[in-house]
């Protein structure tokens, strides 16, 4: 499944705590996180992030110490097996997308479920 999906891109300090309290404001508000990635730094860390509700997610994010950016991306559900990705990449759908325009995620088991038995 390919869709265009809003990105937040979430600029924290890099201190212990600062993504544990911005992923919890968000599980506060019923908000779940589909996609995380974390580039740091030595002082700061961009947390970018799809959730499924993003219109509430940015105002959970106006009350956090943090700047916060917000653009559209492709988000594509991909299965598991290896070249998965590479195979999707590869399509006509993706070829005039840039890197940074696109998100992959890897299909659930259970989307209900998270195993922690990992």
């Amino acid at each position: 499944m390919i869709k265009i999906d809003t990105q937040f891109a979430v600029f924290l300090d890099n201190r212990p705590g600062t993504l544990s309290r911005a992923c919890q404001a968000l599980a506060a508000a019923q908000i779940n996180i589909l996609a995380l990635s974390v580039q740091d730094s030595v002082d700061h860390a961009v947390v970018r992030m799809i959730v499924d509700r993003p219109k509430e997610a940015e105002q959970v994010f106006a009350r956090l110490p943090a700047a916060v950016q917000r653009r559209d991306v492709v988000f594509m559900d991909v299965p598991n097996p290896a070249g998965a990705i590479a195979h999707s990449a590869a399509s006509n759908d993706f070829q005039s997308i840039a890197a940074g325009e696109s998100k992959f995620t890897r299909a659930r088991r259970d989307p209900g479920r998270c195993d922690r038995s990992r």
